[in-house]
């Protein structure tokens, strides 16, 4: 069964990616000999980059990325970063790269020259939710690196919390905090982390199905509290083959 999700759509191709890094090099006045020394890669490499014939690692586009002083999603989409509420910059770092990592992979598995990627968000006030989805020909990888509590202010201390990722009626993922010393919701979510791998086209999620996080904690006094968290995107997928 396809994974269900409603995104922003975008789509990283590697002669878009190439064309953009000959812009920012051009922009600073570099020749490919150039970069590619600063980048310790041979000037092939990088005319091969260019005319998207290849695409860099992951280590490699932070490198670029930090040379050219641009941020990660703007090497892949284009578009600068903007600021997000109570959202710090490495946040959207972190995810670009990650979709970046997930895109390596794709790329060595892929069936056409191309992967897609729409980002995930939460449907519920009181959390902000950091995700992704990138998918290829018979692949699709869900990743939600950041849910953040922004509900009421809660101290609270849980000596139990289990975090559970649902498609519909299914367990995707589950985290599970059970230490000796009882801890606050919102420090407990900064490590959950969660990433579904599933042979399968994202293109062909269905957009009525259902995602959603369910957060059960108890506290010391032996009180249960639950919170149900929808995942929404964007119920269209657009993809061109090369």
């Amino acid at each position: 069964m396809p994974l269900p999700l409603l995104y922003n759509s975008s789509m990283m191709n590697p002669a878009d990616l190439g064309k953009r890094i000959r812009t920012l090099r051009k922009e600073r006045g570099m020749t490919q000999a150039q970069l590619a020394d600063r980048l310790g890669v041979t000037f092939q490499a990088v005319s091969k980059w260019e005319n998207g014939r290849s695409v860099p690692d992951v280590l490699m586009l932070r490198e670029i990325s930090a040379l050219f002083g641009t941020d990660l999603n703007a090497m892949l989409d284009g578009k600068e970063p903007k600021p997000a509420e109570k959202k710090p910059y490495w946040i959207i770092a972190v995810i670009a790269a990650a979709l970046i990592l997930l895109a390596g992979y794709l790329q060595r598995t892929r069936k056409r020259d191309y992967f897609e990627f729409r980002t995930l968000s939460s449907g519920c006030s009181a959390f902000n939710i950091s995700g992704s989805l990138a998918s290829g020909s018979d692949q699709s990888y869900l990743y939600i690196s950041d849910i953040t509590y922004c509900g009421e202010e809660d101290h609270t201390k849980y000596r139990r919390i289990q975090c559970s990722l649902y498609e519909g009626d299914t367990v995707l993922d589950t985290d599970v905090y059970e230490g000796s010393e009882p801890t606050a919701l919102i420090e407990y979510l900064k490590g959950v982390r969660f990433m579904v791998n599933q042979e399968k086209d994202a293109c062909t999620v269905k957009p009525d199905s259902v995602l959603q996080i369910e957060i059960q904690a108890v506290n010391e006094a032996g009180t249960a509290v639950g919170y149900t968290i929808p995942v929404t995107s964007a119920d269209t997928c657009s993809s061109t083959d090369s």
